[in-house]
């Protein structure tokens, strides 16, 4: 993983070498950066052949960008902060990062291995991880272009340091930029709902409101202006030609 410095372009390396690191991620605050490494080499041995392999090798990973910044698994528990008025604007924040010896500073979920795919903070204390099912491919046949949702959503809680199960069979989960809202793709419809609390999605996509959560995409109205489509064509084909 390596950070691009807007500023004066440099770029600097935060991981060591090596080692597949995916899906990196700031916290909200700017004080840590998350990412999926494969380090874990934890072997399974085949029924089948005299020979392991490593089906799950994936660890959700935080790195302190300070040298100053505490381990976030040794903080303790913050008294609950008073209701924020939402029409307050939010403060800009800037990230500040001590390269030297940074490498040093990664530290591992105290979790199991398993197939992490994306690893998202959230402004709350809490960090969720989407996890993909080891499967076989003795059932796929030719090119599937269903959408599958196979994925479970785990969060871990830095405040009780353990993790437990958030959703699951979803197609996607991601959050907002401020951590606050998240959002969960099922197939085809999507859910809305805070990150305080575990998305309802036991009832059926069929009433679109707040209370709900489901969006409404049909909602969603394309407007043509036919002559000005027609001219924005005409003028891109005559670029490609020239």
């Amino acid at each position: 993983v390596q950070v691009y410095n807007l500023e004066n372009g440099q770029t600097s390396t935060v991981t060591r070498p090596g080692i597949r690191y995916v899906a990196p991620a700031f916290d909200p605050k700017g004080e840590y950066l998350y990412f999926i490494s494969s380090e874990r080499l934890n072997p399974v041995y085949s029924d089948m052949m005299l020979d392991v392999f490593f089906p799950r090798t994936h660890l959700p990973c935080v790195l302190p960008l300070k040298a100053t910044t505490p381990s976030p698994f040794l903080r303790k528990a913050e008294p609950e902060a008073p209701a924020k008025d939402e029409k307050m604007e939010k403060p800009e924040v800037r990230v500040t990062i001590d390269f030297e010896n940074i490498v040093q500073r990664k530290l591992s979920f105290p979790v199991g291995e398993a197939i992490y795919t994306k690893i998202l903070p959230a402004a709350d204390g809490k960090v969720f991880y989407e996890v993909w099912p080891s499967e076989g491919t003795l059932d796929e046949v030719g090119w599937d272009f269903s959408v599958s949702a196979k994925t479970s959503v785990k969060s871990f809680d830095f405040k009780t340091g353990k993790d437990e199960d958030h959703v699951a069979g979803v197609t996607e989960f991601s959050l907002s930029q401020d951590g606050e809202w998240q959002l969960v793709r099922v197939r085809n419809n999507a859910h809305v709902s805070k990150t305080s609390e575990k998305p309802k999605l036991d009832k059926p996509a069929k009433e679109f409101h707040s209370k709900s959560g489901w969006i409404d995409f049909k909602r969603i109205k394309l407007m043509v202006d036919p002559p000005k489509e027609w001219k924005r064509k005409i003028t891109k084909e005559q670029l490609i030609e020239e």
